[in-house]
This record gives C-alpha cells, sequence and structure tokens, in this order.
C-alpha cells in the first residue's frame, strides 16, 4: 500500500517545534522588556543623583552660576521643581485648588504635605529637596531629546532653579 498522509511522529514533531518557538519569541520579548525598564530605572537614578549633586556642590559657593543637563527617560514631558521652604507653610503664590484637573494637581498636593517637592510629568521621579528655592513658587522645564537643562544659582545655604534661556 502506498501511504501519502503524514505520519503521527511528524505531526507531533511540527507541534513541539510550534511550542518552542512561541516559548522563544516569549522569553525573548520579556527579556527586551525588562532591559528597557531597567534602562529606565537607572536614568531615573542618574538624574537623581545628579541633581543632588549638583545642588550640593552650587549651594555652598554664593553667587556662582552653573548650567546643569539632566538627562531624563524619554516618556518624561517635563520636569519641575517646587520651593520647598514655601510648600505647606501656605506662601505658594497659587493655591493647590487651582491645579484640579491640572496634570500638577498630585504634586501640588505633594508639596504641601511637604513629601518631595521635585517631579517629572507624568509622574515617575519624586524628589525631596530641602535646599532648593524658586521666585515664581515653581517652574516646568521642559524636555528637549532626553535632556532637561536648568539654571542653579548658589546661595549659600540653598539654590535658586531657573529655566535655562536660550542664549545664556
Amino acid at each position: 500500500m502506498n501511504k501519502k498522509g503524514i505520519l503521527i511522529g511528524q505531526v507531533l514533531a511540527f507541534i513541539i517545534a510550534g511550542i518552542i518557538f512561541i516559548l522563544i519569541i516569549g522569553f525573548g520579548y520579556k527579556a527586551v522588556t525588562d532591559l528597557v525598564q531597567s534602562s529606565s530605572d537607572i536614568t531615573v537614578a542618574e538624574l537623581k543623583s545628579d541633581l543632588e549633586a549638583a545642588v550640593d556642590s552650587t549651594k555652598r559657593s554664593y553667587g556662582s552660576v552653573r548650567k546643569i543637563e539632566l538627562r531624563t527617560p524619554n516618556d518624561v514631558r517635563e520636569l519641575c521643581f517646587f520651593d520647598a521652604k514655601k510648600c505647606g507653610e501656605g506662601k505658594m503664590p497659587f493655591d493647590v485648588k487651582s491645579f484640579e484637573g491640572n496634570s500638577l494637581a498630585w504634586a501640588a498636593s505633594a508639596c504641601n504635605a511637604k513629601s518631595a517637592n521635585v517631579f517629572s510629568v507624568p509622574r515617575r521621579v519624586e524628589i525631596a529637596m530641602n535646599e532648593i528655592r524658586i521666585e515664581s513658587g515653581y517652574v516646568c522645564v521642559p524636555n528637549v531629546n532626553g535632556l532637561v537643562t536648568i539654571k542653579l544659582t548658589g546661595k549659600g545655604d540653598s539654590v535658586k532653579v531657573h529655566r535655562w534661556d536660550i542664549g545664556e
């Protein structure tokens, strides 16, 4: 007799090969996603340490001005700084209620609770830095090509944070 069908062993081999292929693709996707996430987490940690180091070194030199470029994760649209001294003391030039419906409503609330005063939008970074002073109460600096550029001015015991304007 002439058999023209596929043997059971061949069908089983195709099924096993398909399962192995799916597992390899699944594990590869998970590995790449984990790598991208850990890379983003490293960028956030570097952002925190770079900002803390820059503020610490600048605040001691009264009148010194430094341009700081902070590398941020790609999904961060802007970095916002709130004046730590004005937070929670009723000295803010704005009312937290004025932020309702705004993307910074949670940041203004956290600032008033004195849990943090440096935030990213969207919410990925929260840092408490008591040495930061801002004349207007808060400033948000946009992320341009993965960098947030700020101007730090030393005040002896604190540091003023401004946007770094083009041409300075």
